[in-house]
This record gives structure tokens, sequence and C-alpha cells, in this order.
């Protein structure tokens, strides 16, 4: 399906009815050509929102529904995963407060609202029912959603929302789907990590904060996938990591195996690198075009979706003995999916039409060779006079083994002929798809043969052709229209035949993501396989942030991190430039990995299962919704404290520093006892307050950490408790030319300070310091809990526990651990 279909009714002259489009002209022209996405949504008043996307170049429509919060961020996170270039609502809701958002956060989509009848899940769904293919596998949960009409059903709202998206795009792009020709799959609220836009644009995953682009994000360190889809699967996971256990082991079983046997690895790449787009190929031969004569486009379309449906096949019947008898279930499973024997089935059925020894290659002209001798002589008369008439309009000859060479000799003969008749060397012969071959020459020749038709001027060059090369291109024209019908019917046979094609989809999608996962592992210094748990620690030893250390892998300095239950809010203190920033976001990201299951840049890693990444990082005003950095903080956690769960990882990056130093620190200790006190998330808090470190006397789960640094320089390492004054920021100061009569007076004040706050702090500790006590006596006890030391070393250890606090009063200590100790 071509982009510019959008534009089809302006440019006709007419519009589609009760069509009313905010943009009229879409941004689809200046946009990647990775996906195309058209979304539909639908809501109710209860903040239920009914969410069904399809990507024009590839035959999926996902499907959701959750309700949302009032901000509505569920809703636009997903929305920026998709990045849309067209939103579709109801006539009757283009004023509500979702509508009013979306056109304001995305304003480079069509926003087009359609009648509202379209979305009535009563009347319309028998549409969806008949194009939607939910008939393996996985896609049986479908069948259910589909067959029930009523607004009972648990996902009526993403129904009539499926039923609009399918009416509209089989209008506004003038085409039908066949039947069970949509693949469709239902997303669980449940299934997948939630990471709202924010906290995926400043972990930088898919694109970077400086130019959008890819390079120094997470996804440009971890893709060596080789296929189109793995590479789709790889950016959809990383932004929706996957929760389940037993999912995330099956895939790091694969990468193990690829990191072990090198020559597993290279065959399944080599092979992978020749497989075209399953996706688009699917997608070529999934529609019924309106009108039904087909057009040149495309026939040629569909000849060269059958070329490489051959092609793909046999790269598959490759791949399937590779993968055999591998120790691990999840390879078993993609060897049986590519061994399936209606592939070889399709094949013999295709190779019916198609010549055997026509061989996918890439290249417009040698396409356009390809695609005119694919089917065997004898099985359309038509069609073989038309060969005929060609190759005698061309004088070649044709060996069917070099077919895709021979006739752009012939038109290169036919090239040097004219540069030798008219004296013009620098005569050059061209081709695109539209226009076939034609002849180019420089601009500034005044006086051009009359033999040479139809000139076009364009920049610095004449386009032109003439009467024989027209005569060339109108016979090969015919007979790609010829070709075009006659495997017509082959591709209705594939169509009966989407279901295994689907599975092998899926399955090269996973092989090429995960070897991809392996090739990153194997070209780390040192990676470790996460362990998982559901209630366990979060612990990383010498962890590494993946894209910094891409960047400079030779002074990257590798920390460890160890939140538990017993401490899970970590207050983080330091010096400006000392790393804090890098610290929390590595940790975030070193989630992200172990959850797509990759392995991850540490020497060890265990983590607890996460359901949702929630991030406060980013700083600077929003102009476009008139929103201050400190409105902008305040918005972005008071979504944190109302989506934060016990299960969630929290990162908070230097909060209440774009207000007054007295608003900020309140805010700042207020929001920090709530986390603290209210939720087992783990939370890391990276603040330059150092009063907030006076909260682990209060709160036994708070914990004091800071980045290290001397007098002159960071050394990148985060160490345990408060960090000792340094005048790390008067010093780099000074080396930044600031005079020194003012660096000097900037000590003195300093060391005033210090001495206020040291007697604070004096005060402070004789009230705390019990307590302080008593809080890692308990700490370490709740270590124990996933220890796997034997009786008689936890009896030791213990032991020498109640040594280390003889100073504790009798009541609290002796009796405590005489207790405990008789284990």
């Amino acid at each position: 399906m071509q982009r510019a279909r959008y534009d089809v009714h302006e440019a006709n002259g007419s519009e589609p009815p009760n069509k009313r489009s905010r943009n009229n002209h879409a941004a689809v022209n200046n946009r990647s050509t990775e996906t195309i996405y058209v979304v539909s949504i639908s809501e109710n008043k209860s903040r239920e929102i009914g969410l069904a996307t399809i990507d024009l170049k590839s035959p999926n429509v996902i499907i959701s529904q959750f309700v949302d919060t009032h901000t509505f961020i569920h809703t636009l996170s997903k929305l920026y995963i998709y990045q849309p270039v067209e939103i579709i609502v109801s006539e009757t809701a283009t004023a509500s407060d979702l509508s009013v958002l979306i056109q304001n956060r995305f304003p480079d989509a069509n926003f087009t609202s359609v009648q509202r009848k379209y979305f009535n899940e009563d009347k319309e769904p028998g549409r969806a029912r008949n194009v939607l293919f939910y008939g393996v596998g996985i896609f049986k949960q479908v069948e259910c959603l589909i067959m029930k009409k009523t607004k009972r059903h648990v996902r009526y709202l993403a129904l009539a929302s499926t039923a609009a998206l399918i009416k509209y795009v089989e209008y506004i792009q003038s085409i039908s789907f066949s039947s069970h020709s949509l693949r469709l799959t239902v997303l669980s609220a449940h299934c997948s990590i939630i990471m709202d836009s924010e906290t995926i644009q400043h972990l930088e995953i898919i694109t970077n904060r400086r130019n959008n682009g890819r390079e120094h994000t997470l996804l440009g360190v971890m893709d060596h996938t080789k296929t189109a889809v793995g590479a789709r699967l790889l950016k959809s996971n990383l932004v929706q990591p996957l929760c389940n256990i037993n999912t995330l082991e099956a895939r790091l079983d694969v990468v193990d195996v690829f990191c072990r046997d090198e020559k597993l690895l290279s065959t399944c790449r080599q092979i992978l690198s020749q497989i075209t787009d399953m996706d688009q190929l699917i997608h070529s031969m999934q529609l019924i075009t309106v009108p039904t004569q087909a057009s040149l486009r495309e026939s040629t379309t569909i000849i060269k979706a059958i070329i490489k449906m051959k092609h793909t096949i046999e790269l598959v019947s490759r791949m399937a003995p590779v993968v055999r008898d591998q120790p691990c279930e999840l390879l078993r499973a993609i060897h049986d999916t590519l061994s399936d024997a209606t592939l070889p089935r399709l094949r013999d059925r295709i190779c019916e039409i198609i010549d055997e020894k026509t061989v996918w290659s890439k290249g417009a002209s040698n396409v356009r060779n390809l695609i005119c001798f694919a089917v065997k002589p004898g099985i359309n008369g038509l069609l073989d006079v038309a060969r005929k008439t060609y190759l005698e309009t061309s004088e070649g000859e044709v060996d069917r083994s070099v077919v895709d060479l021979t006739h752009v000799k012939d038109m290169n003969a036919l090239l040097r002929d004219y540069q030798v008749k008219y004296n013009m060397p620098q005569l050059k012969l061209q081709y695109n798809a539209k226009r076939g071959f034609f002849l180019t020459l420089d601009r500034q020749i005044k006086c051009l043969p009359s033999d040479f038709i139809q000139t076009i001027q364009q920049g610095k060059k004449i386009k032109c052709t003439t009467v024989d090369l027209q005569r060339m291109n109108d016979s090969m024209n015919e007979i790609i229209m010829l070709t075009g019908r006659i495997v017509e019917e082959l591709s209705h046979d594939i169509r009966t035949s989407l279901g295994c094609i689907y599975k092998t989809i899926d399955a090269v999608a996973i092989l090429d993501m995960l070897q991809s996962f392996a090739i990153y592992t194997k070209g780390c210094t040192n990676a470790a396989r996460p362990e998982f748990s559901d209630n366990g620690p979060l612990v990383i030893k010498q962890g590494r942030h993946p894209i910094a250390e891409k960047i400079s892998p030779s002074s990257f300095v590798p920390n460890d991190t160890y939140v538990t239950d017993a401490s899970n809010f970590h207050v983080i203190t330091g010096p400006n430039m000392s790393g804090k920033s890098t610290y929390i976001k590595q940790v975030a990201l070193l989630t992200v990995m172990a959850f797509v299951g990759s392995y991850v840049p540490a020497q060890y890693a265990s983590l607890r299962m996460v359901d949702r990444i929630l991030t406060r990082l980013g700083t600077g005003d929003q102009i476009e919704t008139r929103s201050s950095s400190f409105f902008k903080e305040m918005s972005e956690m008071s979504y944190i404290l109302g989506h934060v769960t016990d299960n969630s990882l929290v990162v908070v990056d230097e909060l209440g520093r774009a207000t007054s130093t007295m608003d900020g620190l309140s805010i700042a200790w207020s929001i920090s006892e709530h986390l603290a006190c209210t939720t087992k998330a783990h939370t890391l808090f990276v603040t330059h307050f150092d009063e907030l470190t006076e909260l682990k006397a209060i709160y036994p789960n708070i914990d004091n950490y800071h980045m290290m640094a001397n007098d002159t320089r960071s050394l990148y390492q985060i160490g345990q408790g408060v960090v000792e004054p340094t005048h790390y920021g008067i010093m780099l100061a000074a080396r930044a030319g600031l005079d020194k009569d003012i660096v000097r007076e900037a000590l003195d004040i300093c060391t005033s300070l210090e001495k206020e706050q040291e007697e604070e702090r004096t005060k402070m500790k004789e009230v705390y310091e019990p307590s302080i006590l008593y809080h890692e006596i308990a700490h370490r006890l709740y270590g124990l809990k996933n220890s796997t030391l034997d009786q008689e070393s936890l009896r030791h250890f213990m032991i020498e526990m109640r040594k280390n606090y003889k100073s504790l009063p009798e009541s609290s200590s002796d009796v405590w651990f005489k207790e405990k100790s008789n284990i």
C-alpha cells in the first residue's frame, strides 16, 4: 500500500462523506518508511479507552482496552510508541478532553473524525469478523472477542475501534482486505512493563535527546538484527518489556546456545540476512484492490511478492535443520514451526507456475526483467506470444539462467548505438519503476536529435526516450500485466495458508532478535545472564551504562546496586557532574535489557519482577503547553505518585531544583516520605538537598548513598553513606577561571554554613543514633532472607553480629540476639 493514497481524495477533488481532517496534508510523506500506523480510538465516560492500530505496511491489527487516568497518560504513551500518521475518532468526540490533548501532543498526525455509526460495535463488527484472522496459536483467544457483540463484553470499545478502523482504511486507501487475512493481536494490560512516553524519551531507548536519531540509544546499541520483522520485534520489546519469567528464561536459554555455538550463530545470521520483509510480503497478497482491474504497479507488486515468497520458503527450509536438536525448548519450537509441512507444499504449488530457477535479486532493472520471465513457458499462450514479441523487439536471445541480465545488455546495446550515432558519449540509460527505461543527458545540450521524445527537464538533467526504447518498455509492461493475472490465483492459495505463514514470521522474528542479543553479548567485555525472582532484591554487581560504555568503553566506571524491601529507598547525593544521573539511568536501562531477554553489561544481575518503570528525569520549560520546569516536575511526580505500586522501579533526578530552596526541599522531603512509607517500590532518589539524608534516621527502609569525588575531580563511584564536604563545586568554579578573591570568600562562607549544619547534625545524631543502630541490625537480618548460607554459617553470622553491637542495651541487643542465635 502506497502512502500517496492518503492524498487520493485531494487529488481528485473529492472528500469522503462526513470526513473532517484537521490537517489537509498528512505527514506521511516526511516519515520513515519503516511503519505506517493508523490508530482508531473510542472512549466512554468512565475513561475506558478502546484502541485499534493497523500498520499499513504489515498485516497486523493490534487492539487493547484499558482504564486510563484523568491525564490519559496510557493512551498518550501508546500513541508515542506507534507514532501514527493518522488518528481516527468519532465525530461526536472531537471536542473531548482526550481528542484535544491528542491534537496538541501529535500535531504531525492527521486527526480525522468519522460518523459515529462506524464505531457501532453492534452493526459493524461483521466486516471485522470477516477480515480478521484468529485461527492459530495465541490468536484463538480472539474468537470469543470477535463473536460476542454485546456491550457487556470486556473489550467492546476495542471492537468498536477495530470496526471503524477497518472500514475507514478500506475506504480511504481504495482497497478491500481479503477474508481472514489480517492478523489480530490482543494486548493484555498486564503482559508488559508500563513505561510512559517521557520515560522512553529520557532514557533514550529509541531516539536520542540530541537530534532524535538512533545513534547513542539503547536500540542503536542492541540492534544487530538481519530482518525487518526482527528489527520491529526488538523495537516493540524495548518500549514494552515483558514481565513473564518463563518467557524471559526461554529467551535467555536461546541466547546462551548462540553464545556457545559460534557456527550456529554465524549460519543463522547468514540465512536471516537473505530473508526479505515478510510482513510486507504478506501485506502485498492480502488485498483485493478496488477496482478489480489491476494496474501495472499492482501487478508488479504481486509478482514480486510471489517470487519473494518462494525465495523465503526456500531460506526457511534451510534454516529448519540448522536449529534442529538444540538443547532449549524455544529453539525446538522454532524448528517445529519452520518445519511445517505446509511450507514445502506451498513452494511446490508456486513452482507449478513460477520457474524453479527464478531467484530473487535486488536492483530495479534486474527485478523488472526477472518478473517478466518468472512464469514457466507454456502456462499461458498470450504470455508466450508477448514474450516472443519483446525478444524480437530487443533482438536478444534468452538464457533463462541469466535472464535478469540479458535484457539489460540489450538496452545497453541500444544505448551504445545512440551514443555513436549522435556523438553523445555522456548519454546514459536509467530506470525507475514508474517510467521504465529512459535516457538522460546534460541540460546544457541545446539541440536534441528528433529521435528523442517525451523530454523532461529536471534539475541539471534532461530525461527522454525514443520510439524503440518506448516499444521495449511497452512490450515489457504487457508481459507484466499478463503475468500478474496468472499469479493472482497463486496469491489466493497463499492466503489459505496464512496460519502457517504467520507462525513462520513470528519464528523468524524471535530467532533474529535473540541472535541480535547474542551478538551484543559477545561484543561486551563482561555481560551477565540476569536472574529473576518474584519478591527478591535488585542486585547488580559492577553494572555499566550500556550507551555510555559504547561511547567511552575504556573510561567508564562500573558501579554496584543493592536494593531490598528493607532498604528500598536510596537517597543519592554528590557534587555536580559526579555521575548521579548516569547511575540511576543505568539501573533503569539494565532493567529494560533484562526484561526483553538479553544479557546485561555487569558481572552479576538479579532482578525482581517489575510492573512499571516510573521516572522524573528531564528538565526545561515546555513552551507549547506553557508549562514551567517546576510545573512539569510536579506533573510528572503527580503521575508517579498516582501509579506507583509495590513492584515499580522509581527513578527521580534532582526534584525541586526548579523552584526556591525552601519550597524545593519541602516538596522533596514530603514526596520522599510518601514513597518510603506507602509503597515497597524500589526508588532511586537523586538530590542536591543534603538535608534529605537525615530521613535515614527516621525511616528504616531509607538508605544514603553518594557519588565519590575529591577536591579536583569526580571518581564516578557510588559509595554508601553521606558524602563528606569536598568543596568540589567551588574548586570547579576556580578551575573555570573565577576570580581568586571570590573563590576564597566562597570557601569562608561555605565553612561557616557547614559549621552551623554540623551543630544541627550533632543534635540530631544524639536523638536518632539508637534508631540508626536498630535499622542497621534490621537491614542485615533482612538480607539473610535470600541467603544461601547453611545453618551453621548462619549461627556464626548471628554471633558476630552480636559482638559488633555490644554497645546496645541488654534489653535491646543481648536478649534479642540470644533468642535469635538459638537456630
